[in-house]
């Protein structure tokens, strides 16, 4: 495990690094990598809401029982935000998010489907089914299921825009640039 000599030049990470004694740094490294982990939109675990996200984090990371994002923590995280700081990121990290919310719509209009077809299987035969509520949230679904595809199409384009943009600014040590067949 290594800590890029960098990090200890911005002092939000430095903070961090500096307040493990450690000799190995193993808090600090796990530290940064939450940060990594839970705010990058190039994490694998982006893909869930962020309080779970979050959870999800610390516990494959193994921190501490009761760790807890303090103050220079949060410090590190808005600085390491601020590097993703660009319109394309921004557009991503927001649709991606929409997808998200999109998914919860889903499962919330199909639980309601099914509660509403349950209660007419068990209801008496004297008290109707509000059939024109089941017909609207499948109405919805079908509307939702039309622009899915296009939202999930736009989040690729962006992905792409995005390494393009990435790789333009990407650096190699030495000062040195890139040939054109090198990622």
């Amino acid at each position: 495990m290594i800590i890029e000599p960098e990090l200890k030049v911005i002092p939000q990470f430095k903070r961090i690094i500096t307040r493990d004694r450690d000799r190995k740094k193993r808090a600090a490294f796990k530290e940064l990598a939450y940060i990594y982990f839970a705010y990058d939109y190039k994490s694998p675990y982006f893909i869930y809401p962020e309080t779970e996200r979050k959870m999800r984090v610390r516990k494959d990371l193994e921190l501490e029982p009761g760790w807890m994002e303090d103050s220079e923590m949060k410090d590190a995280i808005a600085k390491y935000i601020s590097f993703l700081d660009s319109p394309a990121i921004k557009s991503l990290i927001a649709i991606r998010e929409g997808l998200l919310s999109s998914a919860k719509v889903i499962d919330a209009l199909r639980i309601r489907i099914d509660e509403t077809l349950a209660d007419a299987t068990d209801q008496d035969a004297e008290d109707p089914v509000d059939i024109g509520s089941v017909v609207k949230s499948v109405t919805q679904l079908i509307d939702l299921s039309e622009k899915l595809p296009k939202a999930i199409d736009t989040i690729s384009d962006l992905e792409e825009k995005v390494k393009k943009e990435q790789s333009n600014e990407s650096r190699i040590k030495g000062g040195g640039t890139k040939g054109i067949f090198e990622e």
